[in-house]
């Protein structure tokens, strides 16, 4: 599954199928749909901006989309990516204005990081039990590790630079 504007122009979620791509998602309008996910149990998740050309996420139910997140009026959710647990994480600026990374529990969205300052974290990331994502706190992008057990009050992460100033290392 990837994404694509070959059709038309816009994005939208393509697969391959016997080596040719098939459209996924027929996104209304004008509107574009991108950066396909899929859940432990198969169900593919998206960004979308077909409601009123705001991100949001949606999931595909019977090749119908069907939104996930109800961001407030005026801000975006989008890129979805799940934990080996099931959880939806996100990046959303639904407060403040700038990114930071969120959960989706009982379709309620939790904040996860609380970046300082104008900084913004953005691009959750999950491998095995990890859970990474980008953020600018520190003046340079860099990668960050969440420890799941701690709260958006007592943040835990351990930083990566990825920078060509810096080599690739945890910074202790």
């Amino acid at each position: 599954y990837f994404t694509s504007n070959r059709e038309d122009g816009k994005a939208e979620v393509f697969r391959l199928v016997n080596r040719e791509s098939e459209p996924v998602t027929d996104t209304p309008g004008e509107y574009e749909s991108w950066g396909p996910a899929f859940s432990a149990l198969g169900t593919l998740y998206f960004t979308s901006n077909q409601e009123e050309g705001n991100a949001e996420i949606y999931r595909l139910v019977n090749r119908e989309a069907e939104p996930v997140t109800d961001t407030p009026e005026g801000y975006e959710s989008w890129g979805p990516a799940f934990s080996a647990l099931g959880t939806l994480y996100f990046t959303s600026n639904q407060q403040g204005g700038k990114a930071e990374v969120f959960k989706l529990v009982n379709r309620d969205a939790q904040h996860v990081t609380d970046t300082p300052g104008d900084f913004e974290s953005w691009g959750p990331v999950i491998s095995g039990m990890n859970v990474y994502f980008t953020s600018n706190r520190t003046g340079v992008n860099a990668v960050y590790q969440l420890f799941p057990s701690k709260s958006v009050l007592n943040e835990g992460w351990t930083i990566y630079y990825l920078d060509e100033r810096f080599p690739a290392y945890p910074l202790q």
